[in-house]
């Protein structure tokens, strides 16, 4: 399907358990859609707390569906933003292209399965006003963030948590897919002032006529 755009769709196994490395016991998955995240971290030996939010409730029931096979797995049905309220989460038909911000004719052309078909509305929190209820002390956080380009605002209402995170995970464009998002020179940038360096960089969707890289997983740590 991707090849008669000229793009690829690849999901390379990112080096996602590097945190094991970092005594990482703590992670935060937004945006966790059915639980892929989690369920991958928890078979690669991973023993830790899992704490995901997923905002659109058929996804979360299937995310709470799956999360009972892991007993320090909690998931909450909530998206993660820079206020606390309601917004409208714009529903595409392939679940994962779910975002907050409208998709661009770019990405619907790529990838068909991104048009948003159905709106619905959602409970919406800062990261900040839930991050003290699940941390402790001494605890080693990572921050995994897949909200379809609304990264920048997840982070916009994480500010005052970031000093206790250790490690990020996020998706990184270098093209616009989504109206508003923050493309990949910008990110980095944002992330390197609040003293995340990045050191894993994954591919993820490419342009098979020209070789370049759309969207990429990124990992980040502080050094």
């Amino acid at each position: 399907m991707f090849h008669k755009y000229n793009y690829d769709l690849v999901r390379h196994p990112i080096a996602d358990l590097a945190f094991m490395s970092y005594g990482i016991n703590k992670v935060f998955d937004v945006g966790a859609n059915v639980g892929q995240y989690a369920e991958r971290q928890i078979s690669l030996g991973y023993t830790g707390q899992i704490i995901s939010f997923e905002p659109i409730s058929s996804v979360f029931t299937e995310l709470e569906k799956n999360a009972r096979s892991y007993t320090k797995w909690k998931v909450l049905n909530c998206g993660l933003g820079n206020y606390d309220g309601e917004a409208v989460i714009n529903i595409s038909k392939s679940s994962e292209f779910s975002s907050l911000l409208k998709p661009t004719p770019f990405l619907n052309q790529m990838y068909p399965n991104s048009v948003s078909t159905v709106q619905e509305k959602i409970k919406i929190h800062k990261f900040d006003s839930l991050f003290n209820e699940y941390y402790q002390p001494g605890d080693k956080v990572f921050l995994k963030i897949d909200t379809e380009g609304y990264e920048k605002d997840v982070l916009a209402g994480a500010i005052n948590s970031l000093e206790h995170i250790s490690g990020l995970q996020l998706e990184l464009s270098f093209k616009e897919h989504y109206q508003g998002e923050l493309l990949f020179m910008n990110m980095v940038n944002f992330l390197l002032e609040k003293g995340f360096t990045l050191v894993a960089l994954t591919p993820l969707y490419h342009n098979l006529k020209s070789g370049n890289i759309l969207k990429a997983d990124g990992i980040f740590w502080r050094l």
